[in-house]
């Protein structure tokens, strides 16, 4: 049986969960993927699951980041009159190939550039893929070069060099410790950045 979140955590951790699970309430994905993921990230942080529920939330945030991009493109088309672009689906067939290939960095600024994102959080959104992201997500599938971490973006990779490195003897405690630490702080990076720019995704995908 899984335990409540006041039995799992602190009190003010419980309200950083809580905060951000309310906060995720207030966002919309019409599209399957979207709302799954969505709906899977809450019920992650209801059951106290952060490491999961970042996991899931970082899919979400460089579908977003990507679909983005994708409108844009669509909508530019549409503004010059050009039929051959189609829609983001037909779109994205087309070009999906030159997005996995210009990567996460890549497709940030893409958005920066066109004025549909600001700095800070071009900058913030860098970041969390730098420290959190990929960090993780390489790290656990032994992927991840904890020697060359320097040269990755100069990103901070603290909580993953701290946990995973197996020259290190970092207990699974400490790793959950730094997990609620710096892992909700990056999910409250993500949340906030889908929480100001959702809407934007729903503006152009009625305008596509």
């Amino acid at each position: 049986m899984i335990r409540t979140l006041e039995e799992q955590f602190e009190q003010a951790t419980v309200l950083r969960i809580r905060t951000l699970m309310a906060a995720l309430e207030e966002l919309s994905f019409p599209t399957g993927t979207g709302r799954y993921l969505l709906a899977e990230i809450k019920r992650c942080l209801e059951a106290g699951l952060l490491l999961a529920g970042i996991q899931l939330a970082a899919s979400l945030f460089e579908m977003l980041v990507k679909d983005l991009v994708i409108l844009a493109h669509v909508r530019e088309a549409a503004d010059r009159g050009d039929p051959t672009t189609g829609g983001p689906e037909e779109f994205a067939q087309v070009r999906g190939d030159d997005f996995r290939r210009a990567g996460f960095r890549a497709l940030v600024s893409e958005l920066l550039e066109r004025g549909l994102i600001d700095e800070r959080d071009a900058e913030r959104a860098r970041t969390f893929h730098a420290a959190m992201r990929r960090p993780l997500l390489q790290g656990f599938s032994g992927r991840y070069d904890l020697g060359d971490h320097a040269s990755h973006d100069g990103g901070d990779y603290s909580l993953v060099l701290r946990s995973l490195d197996r020259e290190e003897s970092a207990s699974f405690f400490e790793f959950e410790s730094r997990l609620e630490d710096e892992g909700l702080d990056h999910l409250e990076v993500v949340v906030n950045f889908m929480a100001r720019y959702v809407p934007l995704w729903h503006e152009l995908n009625t305008n596509a």
